[in-house]
């Protein structure tokens, strides 16, 4: 089979179902390219170089490799009997995570950042052979429902792909201290810290402890990383998650502001002003 890559069906999608899985074995170069959605591949068989921007890696059964970033260029050479699952889909396409995925550090250090900008590298793991074996099942689970389009398969297809990341994060979170980069661990753990805890007050000592770095060093982190410090991180995760709550739900407003972390609904609507230039209610109307 020729290995291709899902740019066209993605855009042709639009926002409905952005989503793509292949299934092949290569013997063959495929060249170096980017791309603009999301990819997540898993190496089933086989051996070949990966090459990353100028970072190589020999793969091999097991490697998981998710790529999230348009400026990187990636590629294989000297595939043998390569087998590849190879997942294409856009940041929307999981819709509305469940709170607890977002809260689990592999989540965080797989998915949702970006470990170029962290650690100039990708996110990366690599699988047990008993979590390899139920994640293969899964996967094939996905591509017969694609292929075949029957009636309900989007939703099964979400289902079994989110039931694959749960996995990976799970794995990564069993693994991270063999094979994840130390600063990459750190701020997932940061990050998921801050999921689980941004409607009470954090502190941010609390955040470097779970971290196990020191606070000064922590802050340094997200100034590197995000040009940002943690506390203006958290104020906008909060008030992100306020946006959501005001665009799906009829809560009080003041209910609201507490729900996202914020004591003072005054203080709450003020900086909502200054984040969306739009004051909560003003928003809210907006957007119905």
């Amino acid at each position: 089979m020729r290995f291709t890559f899902a740019s066209e069906f993605l855009r042709k999608q639009g926002g409905l179902f952005e989503f793509n899985i292949k299934k092949a074995v290569l013997n063959t170069d495929f060249p170096m390219h980017s791309h603009e959605f999301n990819e997540l591949f898993i190496i089933t068989k086989g051996t070949a170089r990966h090459t990353i921007n100028k970072q190589e890696n020999i793969l091999s059964p097991g490697d998981v490799f998710v790529i999230k970033d348009p400026n990187i260029r990636h590629g294989f050479t000297d595939p043998k009997q390569l087998e590849i699952y190879n997942f294409s889909f856009s940041s929307d396409f999981l819709g509305e995570i469940g709170e607890d995925l977002l809260q689990m550090p592999g989540f965080q250090a797989l998915f949702a950042l970006n470990a170029r900008s962290i650690v100039g590298n990708n996110n990366y793991i690599r699988l047990s052979i008993k979590n390899r074996s139920d994640i293969v099942s899964i996967a094939e689970s996905i591509l017969q429902e694609f292929l075949t389009k029957a009636s309900g398969h989007e939703t099964i297809i979400k289902s079994c792909f989110t039931a694959i990341i749960v996995k990976l994060c799970r794995e990564y979170q069993a693994t991270s201290n063999k094979t994840t980069p130390q600063k990459l661990d750190q701020f997932g753990k940061a990050m998921a810290f801050i999921e689980k805890h941004y409607s009470s007050p954090i502190q941010l000592k609390e955040i470097a402890q779970v971290a196990a770095v020191s606070e000064r060093h922590l802050v340094r982190m997200f100034n590197e990383s995000f040009h940002i410090t943690p506390k203006r991180y958290i104020n906008q995760l909060r008030l992100n998650k306020a946006m959501y709550l005001l665009n799906n739900n009829t809560l009080p407003i003041k209910e609201i502001a507490f729900m996202c972390g914020f004591n003072d609904v005054n203080y709450f609507s003020t900086r909502f002003l200054s984040f969306t230039g739009k004051t909560p209610s003003q928003y809210r109307k907006l957007k119905r």
